[in-house]
């Protein structure tokens, strides 16, 4: 890959092994990053016994999350991967909805509220889109993770100007980001240069 940049397959690697305990992956959209996380979580229930609470910033987005699980171990009846694996009942809404392997390791799924980052306290804490996430409810889900194997993952596309992203690149210089390429996240601005919606919510040079 790009100086600078990482290998999608070289962070799950790092993250599968838990040399990584807090990471921000930033990568392009349709880059993977949703479906990396879905295998990463799958692989550290059925292995590792792990549980996992995985939160979208937006609901469709721990609905995205949540159906790449769901395909994931989607196999013919009988087959072994099935035989421990089962499907918490629910209202098909995230947060009401958990998927459980008989092995105790379990995932539930998220939105991104003030009330759902209250509750869990898993092993591995997922945040999605982390820059479309209200920032008290990433610092709230930050604190979930828990025990000696604890691990927090947010990933998103950085496209939000003074989004999350930006917020916690500049209070937490230290944090380890990684980057994949970047080039397909670049898009041409379709806003006139003197009329850009600014973060105070007025409209006026684009900074």
């Amino acid at each position: 890959v790009c100086p600078a940049h990482t290998a999608p397959l070289d962070i799950f690697w790092e993250l599968w092994v838990g040399n990584v305990k807090h990471v921000l992956i930033i990568g392009n959209r349709f880059g993977g990053k949703t479906l990396m996380l879905a295998l990463l979580e799958y692989f550290k229930m059925k292995f590792q016994k792990f549980t996992v609470s995985h939160m979208g910033a937006v609901k469709q987005q721990a609905l995205r999350a949540r159906e790449h699980f769901h395909r994931i171990v989607s196999v013919p009846p009988g087959s072994e991967e099935l035989e421990g694996f089962v499907v918490g009942e629910g209202d098909g809404e995230p947060g009401k909805e958990e998927a459980r392997f008989r092995n105790g390791a379990v995932i539930e799924w998220l939105a991104g509220t003030l009330k759902q980052a209250s509750g869990p306290h898993p092993e591995l804490s997922v945040l999605d889109e982390v820059d479309e996430a209200d920032p008290a409810v990433r610092q709230r889900f930050l604190k979930t993770p828990y025990g000696p194997r604890a691990q927090f993952v947010e990933a998103s596309t950085h496209y939000i100007q003074q989004g999350t992203i930006s917020l916690i690149l500049k209070d937490h210089p230290h944090l380890l980001v990684a980057r994949f390429c970047l080039w397909e996240s670049l898009e041409n601005c379709t806003y006139d240069c003197d009329q850009m919606p600014l973060p105070d919510g007025t409209v006026g040079r684009c900074p």
